[in-house]
């Protein structure tokens, strides 16, 4: 992927999980996750101080065409992804998780 992108865990299960999950439907639909996901993270890597705070001094830009968020946080010339969270699931269990990050 980048030098820079570090993935959390948990973040990268639900990234692997979401693209199943659009596979098996869909070939082109998982391509097109995974296209919105290179596009918004190119410019999370660009300019991470352009998106907004979700909790402490963590950030989150919402994917483009569908519902996903990824939640990073930078970390000197690094961005870790913390979580690549579906905006049906329950917010209050992604905020310990950010907050313990």
């Amino acid at each position: 992927m980048n030098d820079r992108v570090v993935w959390r865990p948990e973040a990268l299960e639900e990234f692997e999980d979401a693209i199943a999950w659009y596979a098996a439907r869909s070939i082109f639909a998982a391509d097109r996750l995974i296209a919105a996901f290179k596009a918004r993270l190119s410019e999370v890597l660009d300019n991470p101080q352009r998106f907004p705070f979700s909790i402490l001094d963590r950030r989150w830009a919402a994917l483009r065409k569908f519902p996903f968020q990824l939640h990073f946080q930078e970390s000197g010339d690094q961005i870790v992804i913390l979580a690549f969270w579906h905006e049906k699931r329950d917010r209050k269990t992604l905020q310990p998780r950010l907050r313990n990050a």
